[in-house]
């Protein structure tokens, strides 16, 4: 089953290998591509407190949002701050699954979910992937894994 999900999921994401992050500042002007996107460059700029502190407030706002994930669930993930805020200045969280240190990975996948923020669902699926890439990840292949990437969205009061 997991496998056949998998391949769903890849085969709905075109030109996986061509995969881009899209990055945008608090004083959002526009939107800039980057492509071969490299995390370590932001994370370098976030002292290590502070962004323990972001991916924790974050988790508590989406584990007390979402019925199907937990706090808990969302920090045993141990995501990432990317430095991107949204325009409500909400921190952009990640999880990265390279490939084997020894060779090429086979594609390279980027996975998002929470893009409609009325649509819970797609952030609980992303977050059960979260889980399963966290036991299940073979190295063939490099995640980089998004769960909500909305977060103005799906936080907010009321739907659209």
């Amino acid at each position: 089953m997991r496998a056949f999900l998998l391949l769903i999921i890849l085969m709905s994401i075109n030109c996986a290998g061509l995969a881009q992050m899209i990055n945008t500042t608090r004083d959002f002007v526009g939107v800039e591509i980057v492509n071969d996107f490299d995390s370590s460059i932001l994370e370098e700029n976030i002292d290590e407190t502070v962004a323990q502190n972001l991916v924790e407030a974050e988790c508590t706002r989406i584990g007390s949002k979402l019925g199907s994930v937990s706090i808990n669930d969302c920090l045993e993930l141990n995501l990432k701050v990317t430095g991107s805020f949204s325009n409500n200045e909400a921190p952009l969280l990640y999880k990265e699954y390279p490939p084997l240190p020894s060779r090429a990975p086979l594609a390279r996948v980027l996975l998002m979910g929470g893009v409609h923020g009325d649509e819970y669902s797609s952030v609980s699926v992303i977050f059960k992937w979260l889980k399963t890439l966290d036991e299940f990840h073979s190295g063939l292949f490099h995640w980089r894994v998004s769960p909500l990437v909305n977060p103005d969205g799906l936080l907010r009061d009321g739907s659209t």
